[in-house]
């Protein structure tokens, strides 16, 4: 999924079978890493992966705190929404600065758009 799309209970659970290395029943963070990198095509930060494995409901095996296949799919599928939110909010903002509508954005554009909302700014 190069694209952002919304992420389906079906394409999580067929990345979990796919990344649950020696189908263990569970991901590790290195699992998860790799999981989101083929969902998502970007690594997930420090913070989100400490988010998503210390949750009340931790479990802990060999390898220690692990993630069952429920709890990723649901995180994958909320993820994908909080992706496109951003993705549809900045495609709002080029939308704005983008009047002509030919998917560029000259620095002519930016500068009357300035001068439009910010006529106090100078942009020289």
């Amino acid at each position: 999924m190069s694209s952002i799309s919304k992420v389906t209970y079906k394409d999580a659970e067929t990345m979990f079978h796919t990344c649950d290395m020696g189908n263990k029943g569970y991901l590790d963070r290195e699992d998860y890493k790799t999981a989101v990198i083929s969902l998502f095509g970007l690594m997930p930060t420090d913070s989100e992966i400490e988010e998503v494995f210390v949750v009340e409901n931790e479990q802990k095996g060999e390898d220690g705190i692990f993630l069952k296949k429920e709890k990723f799919i649901s995180v994958m599928i909320w993820r994908s929404g909080s992706a496109l939110n951003c993705y549809n909010y900045e495609r709002l903002i080029f939308d704005c600065l983008d009047p002509l509508q030919d998917g560029f954005v000259k620095f002519d554009d930016f500068e009357k758009t300035v001068q439009r909302y910010f006529p106090k700014v100078n942009t020289v």
